[in-house]
């Protein structure tokens, strides 16, 4: 029996190879939006926008503008969601190891994906003793200005304590309206 061959065009699986992991780690966020169609809506207008630009410019390459612009697209978006979710986890994993669950414990991550700023914006929502988010809330400082200087975005990291403090939900899920969900979930 014959095998049949079919050509596959390369900026499909270049576009497939690239969304990927995006993808799979959007799944890890639920808010009101699916993400992915968050993302995936992000992608064709700022596609449709760069396009635009290149053609008023002149500067419109000999092959497809989408060829090369959506890659490029996608990488920066690759790199901002990985980030929200490396200082989710490296936040939620050394809370769970330095601090007592008794103690301290973080209840949900939130965030809020922004790209006209790509700014890292999460709420750690954690139910604990005073010192003890006291000092989650110098790691998150410290965690910050890591993100600043290492991998030169800017993030807003901030915490309540629902031992200590009445939550406003409804003012939560505005400001932060994806929550982070456990990959063993």
């Amino acid at each position: 029996m014959e095998k049949e061959i079919s050509l596959i065009d390369c900026s499909t699986v270049s576009e497939e190879f690239s969304s990927s992991a995006l993808f799979r780690q959007l799944d890890l966020y639920k808010g009101p939006r699916d993400a992915r169609t968050l993302v995936s809506e992000y992608i064709e207008m700022e596609t449709t926008s760069r396009e635009e630009e290149a053609r008023k410019g002149g500067t419109l390459p000999l092959m497809q503008p989408s060829e090369t612009i959506r890659p490029r697209i996608l990488r920066s978006l690759s790199e901002y969601i990985s980030l929200i979710t490396r200082v989710a986890d490296f936040i939620c994993d050394k809370a769970k190891n330095q601090f007592d669950d008794k103690n301290l414990s973080v209840v949900q991550v939130r965030t809020r994906f922004d790209f006209a700023t790509w700014l890292v914006k999460l709420l750690f929502i954690v139910d604990g003793d005073s010192e003890d988010v006291a000092l989650l809330a110098r790691l998150l400082r410290m965690a910050e200005r890591v993100v600043l200087e290492e991998e030169r975005f800017t993030a807003e990291l901030d915490l309540l304590n629902q031992r200590e403090e009445k939550i406003d939900y409804k003012t939560v899920l505005r400001d932060y309206p994806f929550i982070r969900e456990n990959e063993e979930a």
